[in-house]
């Protein structure tokens, strides 16, 4: 069986909810025709740059039976407006997608997406986090006892934002071409560091050892999305707050 399946953006929301078609594939083996659209809100990138950049990466999928830009498809399941399931901010991420558009059913634990990576860096911590989340000094420990375990530290990500991060001085930078190189990166190291954005969601999908930011409870919502999902990720930790 297949089923067309719309997405949406962002980079981050769509990595999370490619979980609708792992859960599909590895509950009764429907494959997945995955169309991509800016319905809901929109790429940084655009549509279609991200949609070229991305295809390498979603044709390894087993679930995948076709990676799409929407144009008028008929459409199985309508995952690019989970912004309007009445679970929003109430669950996690994959309890609301299952919720919404699973009948309820368990989620599966573990990795949803699949990224075939030979090379390994060793003992190698990946630390990415955007200035636009304050670096607060509660998070200057967590912090630096990870960066103290492991032999290289290296920020990924856009160069503006490793200038302002206060602990550089650790850390040696890189920055990805694109997408598929976010995915090879990540894949590589031993442990990955982020604040809530889509390479921490990329880690998440892939099932690294992640440390995430969690912001404080009383501040952002968006908490209860990220900090529920660990009870399907023994590899996911947390900052102390």
């Amino acid at each position: 069986m297949i089923k067309n399946i719309l997405y949406g953006p962002k980079m981050g929301d769509f990595v999370r909810s490619l979980y609708v078609s792992h859960h599909l594939y590895k509950r009764d083996g429907t494959k997945s025709n995955i169309i991509l659209s800016n319905i809901g809100d929109s790429f940084e990138n655009g549509l279609v740059n991200t949609f070229n950049e991305f295809k390498p990466v979603i044709e390894q999928q087993e679930f995948c039976n076709s990676f799409e830009l929407y144009d008028e498809q008929t459409i199985d399941l309508n995952i690019a407006e989970f912004r309007a399931s009445k679970f929003l901010f109430k669950t996690n991420w994959r309890d609301l997608l299952c919720k919404t558009y699973l009948n309820s059913e368990d989620p599966f634990p573990g990795a949803w997406l699949r990224f075939d990576e030979k090379e390994v860096w060793d003992d190698t911590l990946i630390i990415n986090r955007k200035p636009k989340t304050p670096f607060v000094p509660q998070l200057t420990e967590p912090y630096l006892q990870q960066i103290k375990k492991y032999k290289k530290s290296i920020y990924v990500g856009y160069e503006e934002h490793y200038q302002q991060f206060p602990l550089k001085e650790y850390c040696t930078f890189y920055q990805p071409k694109d997408i598929f190189d976010w995915f090879s990166v990540i894949s590589k190291a031993e442990k990955v560091i982020a604040c809530q954005s889509g390479p921490l969601d990329i880690a998440i999908s892939l099932d690294r050892p992640t440390l995430a930011e969690l912001l404080p409870r009383s501040t952002n919502p968006d908490w209860i999305n990220l900090f529920a999902e660990a009870k399907y990720h023994s590899n996911l930790e947390f900052t102390p707050f």
